[in-house]
């Protein structure tokens, strides 16, 4: 989406999901890293809130199924989303390539069926993955983000 008119309504969504969510989200417990990091986070994640409606695209990678797949299986779900996520991070590492950036954002999803409407998805056979921003980046001298030591997560032929 690239008309302001129509971005307004995800954000407001985008917003509303973070505000009241219709689910509850199961944090996964994972140690995130220092505070100075959570707090860069946050304050990242607040701007966004405040100005989602401001940014030029708004992007919501869609996949076709036969129907809804809420009760689906961990292994129907694990197909599903495993045939949309890698053309979607393909998409935003081009993005970047570019001096694009974007985030994978999945608020909205709290009000999906409301999205679709506004959007003319149709929603008993398109499952929304994420709302996705697209904008220029202050420059394109990007660091590595802190990652995980491999030893403490790769494991070889057995846990």
């Amino acid at each position: 989406m690239t008309d302001p008119a129509r971005r307004a309504a995800p954000a407001d969504l985008y917003r509303l999901g973070l505000a009241r969510p219709r689910q509850q989200v199961v944090r996964d417990g994972a140690d995130r890293g220092d505070p100075v990091r959570g707090r860069r986070i946050a304050e990242s994640a607040q701007y966004l809130f405040d100005h989602l409606h401001e940014v030029p695209v708004l992007l919501v990678p869609c996949i076709r199924v036969q129907g809804r797949h809420e009760n689906a299986s961990h292994v129907g779900q694990a197909n599903t989303w495993g045939s949309i996520l890698p053309a979607v991070w393909q998409f935003m590492l081009a993005a970047r390539s570019r001096g694009l950036g974007t985030a994978w954002t999945t608020p909205h999803l709290h009000y999906e069926r409301e999205a679709a409407e506004l959007l003319s998805i149709p929603y008993e056979t398109v499952l929304q993955a994420a709302l996705i921003p697209v904008a220029h980046t202050i420059g394109t001298d990007f660091r590595a983000g802190p990652r995980t030591e491999v030893d403490e997560i790769a494991h070889w032929d057995t846990w």
